[in-house]
């Protein structure tokens, strides 16, 4: 019973999450967006997962409508600080799981916990058992500190590797990681986009990719804007 109460609060909290991030985008984007939902769906998931089998379903829809808002928020965070996180890691992953697990000792229920016949604990909050909620604030702190301090030193090692670097030139990044790095694309819209769609008139000695065939000719450029007006494009 234990094991059907974690899927259950699991997908509750995600979902809840998932709605809840796409709520907050809509009020500024006017418009139901699929990768918020995705986005507040790994919130909510990161959110529950040390809870999942300890706090009751109930308490999974707070997890989740709190986990979504706060990591939505938290998507700003690097604007401020000038650091580079395209994925949004630190956001959904970071305070998802420092919410989460600080929501746990909250809500942790002894009954639920007891639901697999031999596992005994105190509660957190709710069962008045509030030193619990010191004991997971001083496990987030101690493990992001763990995490943090381990990553910036196998970082910093790889760093001082010739050909590991960490940053990208800015040519590299202005052309695209994958032409610059192995010389093709992953997704052939990606050179769509860039030389054809934005006009993009790049050297093609920059180029691994377009500097082992013909660039992208004027015609080829124009294709975005004719195809359309093509009286001899099949309808």
């Amino acid at each position: 019973m234990r094991a059907v109460m974690a899927a259950v609060n699991t997908n509750v909290a995600a979902s809840v999450g998932g709605v809840t991030w796409c709520l907050l985008d809509y009020r500024l984007e006017k418009k139901w967006s699929a990768v918020g939902f995705c986005s507040g769906v790994v919130a909510g998931l990161v959110a529950i997962t040390p809870g999942s089998g300890f706090v009751p379903p109930w308490a999974a829809v707070i997890f989740g409508a709190i986990a979504g808002s706060s990591c939505n928020y938290a998507t700003k965070v690097k604007f401020y600080l000038g650091i580079d996180d395209a994925l949004d890691i630190f956001a959904v992953h970071g305070i998802g799981g420092f919410v989460g697990n600080m929501l746990t000792g909250l809500f942790a229920a002894d009954y639920v916990a007891h639901l697999d016949g031999f596992t005994t604990i105190p509660g957190g909050g709710i069962s008045g058992h509030w030193m619990q909620l010191a004991y997971q604030l001083a496990d987030s702190v101690s493990g992001f500190a763990y995490s943090f301090g381990g990553t910036c030193l196998i970082l910093f090692l790889i760093n001082l590797m010739p050909g590991l670097g960490l940053r990208a030139t800015e040519e590299a990044e202005i052309i695209g990681m994958d032409d610059a790095e192995i010389g093709e694309f992953a997704y052939d819209f990606v050179e769509f986009t860039r030389d054809v769609v934005n006009g993009g008139d790049m050297m093609d000695d920059e180029s691994k990719f377009s500097a082992d065939r013909d660039s992208p000719t004027p015609n080829e450029k124009a294709f975005s804007s004719t195809v359309g007006d093509d009286p001899h494009r099949s309808r």
